[in-house]
């Protein structure tokens, strides 16, 4: 069963780090098809519990892994240097040869990292994810993104070190002309919208050092990034860690969530901190969960998959509670200064969001080809109930969290309005965390009541 599960996370990595390469506006069928394959795959990899011993006989089982993580990586190589025009610099300016190298150097020690030995192995992979943070540092060091999520960060920073509210405040719109934004939010020539800060306050509390530091909140992100992978690395040393770190470093649109400023990266980064915690530190669990839960409105709805962390149920309670007092404690502070401006920017500027039929999910294909909008309810009904379902059948241990997320969120943003680079992003970081973590079985014991006591 291990190694069934090691092989379906691999298909399920590969085909998200592929599937939006491929994706664009005219909602071709390809990327859907590998979109179905992450979808569907996470759910055999939770729900199949019974051996299949006829595949395990077969000699070659073991060397699929292997076989499909390289087929993946060798597409993703070529997505890496036929998008390179995605981002912001171009052929012609100065940073592209530097991120061309880096680029390569990252192929080969992904590759090298596959084909030797562990301890080789580790050291390459290792150094890959260096020369991938510097590759990061060089971007965010030579671009200046044109995207509303960077103007965002920037003014929000400013206004609060300046002593001014961030929330509710008006945001020039640089997408003038275009339906990114619905008509309610948008002052009547079009020219600014009504909103200041879409994310919740600990993602604005953690840009404001490197923003004011560094000039640019993005040196975090970069940071999360490098943080994360080396944890897969060193939480599970092995091949599995060496496959999921390479996929998940390689996927093509990487440079992309890298320039852009998505404030996936951080949530990814307190993800891993709750894997961590679930196998190595049990105490800092509620930290790190608060973290997951304060730094995206959506994440909240992982809170049931925490009794699959903790066998006793009152401790499970506990940590909830705990890392949800932790979480609004970040939120009490902005409430009190202007709770409305709070509330028009993290819940009703997404409610009155419109569908964008350019996005990646189930939504925009089935809009596009036959003008049927799929019920938002739909979105949040999946969510819940791939949660509670995971919660009740799913494997136990950080394992059936991280599957539990994937199943949720995949659903979840795929009946969405909306879903880009880095919500899949998310959740490409969470499918190679759960191939880090296919070996494992049962609870872990480091968080039964006894352990966490000593």
């Amino acid at each position: 069963m291990k190694l069934q599960r090691a092989l379906l996370w691999t298909a399920t990595v590969v085909a998200l780090a592929l599937g939006q390469q491929f994706h664009d506006a005219s909602q071709r069928p390809l990327p859907y098809v590998l979109l179905g394959i992450a979808t569907l795959f996470p759910l055999a990899a939770t729900f199949l519990h019974k051996d299949q011993k006829w595949l395990s006989r077969w000699p070659l089982f073991g060397d699929l892994v292997l076989v499909l993580a390289a087929l993946g990586l060798s597409l993703e190589v070529f997505g890496q240097f036929t998008g390179l025009y995605r981002w912001a610099a171009q052929p012609h300016h100065p940073p592209f040869d530097k991120v061309a190298l880096l680029v390569s150097v990252s192929v080969v020690l992904g590759a090298v990292g596959l084909a030797a030995t562990d301890r080789v192995g580790r050291v390459t992979s290792a150094v890959m994810v260096i020369a991938t943070v510097l590759l990061g540092l060089l971007i965010v060091h030579d671009t200046k993104p044109w995207i509303d999520v960077y103007l965002f960060h920037t003014r929000s920073v400013e206004a609060l070190l300046h002593g001014q509210m961030p929330y509710g405040a008006f945001t020039p719109n640089i997408y003038k002309g275009m339906p990114f934004y619905a008509p309610e939010v948008l002052t009547p020539d079009g020219a600014q919208v009504h909103l200041g800060f879409p994310y919740p306050p600990l993602q604005l509390l953690l840009a404001l050092a490197p923003q004011r530091l560094l000039g640019d909140y993005r040196y975090l992100h970069i940071l999360a990034i490098g943080v994360s992978c080396a944890l897969m690395l060193w939480m599970k040393p092995g091949m599995k860690s060496r496959v999921a770190v390479a996929v998940f470093l390689l996927a093509p649109w990487m440079i992309l969530v890298m320039e852009q400023g998505w404030t996936e990266p951080l949530l990814v980064l307190f993800f891993s901190l709750t894997m961590v915690a679930a196998l190595r530190a049990p105490r800092m669990l509620p930290f790190a969960l608060a973290g997951v839960f304060a730094i995206k409105q959506y994440a909240v709805a992982l809170a049931p998959l925490v009794f699959l962390l903790v066998d006793d149920r009152k401790r499970a309670w506990r940590i909830v509670i705990q890392s949800g007092l932790l979480a609004a404690a970040t939120l009490v502070p902005f409430a009190l200064w202007d709770w409305r401006g709070l509330v028009n920017d993290l819940v009703l500027f997404l409610v009155r969001q419109p569908l964008r039929p350019d996005s990646y999910n189930w939504t925009s294909l089935v809009w596009t080809h036959w003008r049927v909008l799929i019920p938002q309810g739909l979105a949040f009904a999946s969510l819940v109930a791939a949660v509670l379902l995971t919660v009740w059948k799913g494997p136990r241990g950080p394992l059936g969290f991280a599957s539990g997320t994937m199943l949720g969120f995949t659903l979840f943003f795929g009946f969405s309005k909306h879903a880009f680079y880095n919500y899949w992003f998310f959740l490409l970081a969470v499918a190679a965390w759960a191939l880090v973590l296919s070996d494992d079985e049962a609870p872990v014991p480091a968080l039964t009541p006894a352990a966490v006591s000593k």
